[in-house]
């Protein structure tokens, strides 16, 4: 999530508003898509679901596009927005992580049989390699794909699948008030377009 816009703004915000809260931001790489919640190392996340989320509480604050990550040199590398069609033939990334998140992002639902894997990847930089030496390509949410200067990389609409969702995520458990202060500013803060059909 850390190219999304409004992360710094939230950030600073939340500590110009809460200046006594002990705040750390930490990144989590794609083996760990609900941002450390799970082993407790955090208490709030700006995640992007669909993963196991038994015994958090989820509150999307809006959506983006996602992009294929291609070579430069690839044949759909010029294209403005290709359909997922055009790539299903092609090798992809993989990750070891939770199972729907994987699912999402190898847009299983549009596939008759797995994908062949090209690369094990936990985390853009590896996608990012994988993609410029030609052995594996993968998806990536539009604030990414505007903000990486990566050389012989292209990063292409894909115009027929879902887009990302973007949420903010803590324990269903967790009272505090901080956590409770931090969803509320997110969703004030949050640049994203809403969701399609939500409020």
């Amino acid at each position: 999530t850390g190219a999304l816009p409004f992360m710094p703004v939230l950030l600073r915000r939340f500590r110009e508003r809460y200046p006594l809260a002990d705040v750390d931001a930490n990144h989590f790489d794609f083996q760990d898509p609900c941002g450390g919640l799970r082993n407790q190392q955090t208490d709030v996340a700006i995640v992007r679901p669909p993963f196991l989320d038994d015994g958090l509480t989820l509150v999307v604050l809006g959506e983006e596009p996602r992009y294929v990550v291609l070579a430069s040199d690839h044949p759909l590398a010029q294209r403005n927005a290709v359909e997922f069609a055009d790539l299903i033939d092609e090798p992809w990334m993989d990750v070891e992580t939770d199972p729907l998140w994987c699912d999402f992002w190898k847009v299983s639902e549009r596939r008759a049989r797995p994908p062949v894997i090209g690369a094990m990847c936990r985390t853009l930089d590896d996608l990012f390699e994988a993609a410029r030496a030609g052995t594996a390509m993968g998806l990536v949410p539009e604030s990414i794909a505007q903000t990486q200067s990566w050389p012989n990389l292209a990063f292409v609409a894909v115009r027929d699948i879902a887009p990302s969702t973007v949420a903010v995520a803590w324990h269903t458990d967790d009272a505090s008030p901080l956590v409770a202060n931090f969803v509320e500013l997110s969703k004030e803060v949050s640049s994203l377009p809403p969701v399609a059909g939500r409020d």
